[in-house]
């Protein structure tokens, strides 16, 4: 059997598994490096420049077009750079579409449900006749009705779960399209993190940062993981605003509402009263606050005020309390003289019937104990007392006076003589 060597080396050639080449490292001299460098930064300057001017001929078009048609610079220049959907003119509505709009609804609304309904295009091809014989009063009638309906659907509550959605992915889209235009301007750097308020609908939280750099900046700085901070953010803001919405456990629910309900009665009661340090008394109030700052609490569900870390562990009824103080049901307000007169009276006839307790001072552990005084010179070394029993106790050194006496002019007699 004969090979022929070609035939042989081809086939061995196709099969040889090609080794990837090294790059060559071309090494450079000093002044080879210090050319390349110069023109690399000849290069970058002559780029600049070329924008530059180009943004100055832009800036000096919207001027004149602002001249032109006597419009501000800053509308010419968002109408270049943004585009026409941010810059359009509320274009006026046309009585013909207002008729349309409204010939649908009519229409739609006498149908039965069962029944199909009809579109703009099929009214459109069947009332021009109708159009033109309608009296204009009506015809301005139906245009009101319109930009109404317009307005509303802008700027009116959203009521359907996807309306919300939609106007909320719409307005973020928005937002974003305006910080990148205004960064590709000014040069800027922007986070924005949006999450929903309530619980009547479903949306994921979102967040916008306008760089790499920017997205960064959380964990690199704080250690702060977005999503975590988005997700806490979001039971925060449905919560109401309160730290109950960032705790996990019920307890830890309880606790910060809890802590939530104190800080705003404490707001409350120094906002009216004027001392940025002023405490709040529970047990005696009407005593350390009432008499005090002439300050009542009103509308307090409650028979008695109790702080609001003795009120239980029910979690319903401390968000009921921090409703009541948020919408301002339960305030504080200062009471004129004849009315703090009533309320001392009232004050009186209940702590006389045994309905309210007077707080008084706790009473000593050895009250009623025979004390003795012990002279510091009786105790031994040791620092054992001389005395007898546990009523002996050590008495302290009274202090000299530093004051100097008072010279009188008169000196009693030494003996006091009965004249009996």
């Amino acid at each position: 059997m004969v090979y022929h060597g070609s035939a042989l080396t081809a086939r061995a050639r196709a099969r040889k598994q090609q080794l990837p080449r090294k790059k060559k490292v071309i090494k450079l001299t000093a002044e080879a490096r210090k050319q390349l460098t110069a023109e690399q930064r000849f290069k970058r300057q002559a780029f600049d420049a070329d924008v530059a001017r180009i943004w100055q001929r832009c800036r000096k078009e919207c001027e004149e077009l602002g001249i032109k048609h006597h419009k501000p610079l800053r509308k010419c220049l968002d109408a270049v750079y943004l585009g026409a959907k941010i810059s359009r003119q509320t274009q006026k509505t046309s009585p013909w579409r207002a008729y349309v709009s409204a010939i649908v609804k009519q229409t739609n609304d006498a149908r039965q449900p069962a029944e199909s309904k009809v579109n703009a295009l099929t009214i459109s091809k069947t009332h021009g006749e109708k159009y033109r014989n309608t009296p204009a009063a009506t015809i301005q009638q139906y245009v009101n009705d319109l930009e109404e309906a317009k307005m509303d659907k802008s700027l009116g509550r959203r009521v359907s779960t996807k309306s919300k959605a939609m106007d909320i992915h719409h307005t973020f889209e928005d937002i974003q399209t305006s910080l990148m235009s205004l960064d590709a301007r000014v040069g800027i750097r922007a986070m924005v993190m949006l999450v929903r308020s309530g619980s009547d609908y479903n949306h994921d939280p979102l967040s916008f940062f306008s760089d790499d750099a920017t997205s960064t900046f959380l964990p690199k700085v704080y250690g702060i993981d977005v999503q975590d901070l988005l997700t806490r953010f979001e039971g925060y803001s449905v919560a109401g605003g309160t730290l109950a919405g960032m705790a996990s456990t019920y307890k830890q629910r309880v606790q910060a509402a809890k802590s939530e309900l104190s800080a705003k009665l404490r707001m409350g009661l120094r906002a009216v009263t004027g001392e940025p340090k002023a405490k709040m008394f529970y047990k005696t109030f009407f005593r350390d606050i009432t008499l005090k700052y002439d300050v009542v609490l009103r509308n307090w569900p409650h028979k008695q005020l109790k702080a609001p870390g003795s009120m239980g562990n029910s979690l319903p009824a401390m968000i009921k309390l921090l409703d009541l103080v948020n919408s301002g049901e339960i305030f504080f307000e200062i009471v004129d003289e004849e009315e703090l007169q009533q309320l001392i009276e009232e004050e009186d006839e209940k702590i006389s019937g045994g309905e309210v307790e007077v707080a008084t001072r706790k009473t000593r552990k050895d009250a009623g104990l025979k004390r003795r005084l012990v002279a510091a010179d009786d105790t031994d070394e040791s620092g054992s007392d001389s005395g007898d029993g546990p009523q002996a106790a050590a008495s302290k050194k009274a202090r000299k006076s530093t004051a100097k006496p008072i010279k009188t002019a008169y000196k009693s007699a030494s003996v006091v003589v009965d004249s009996d």
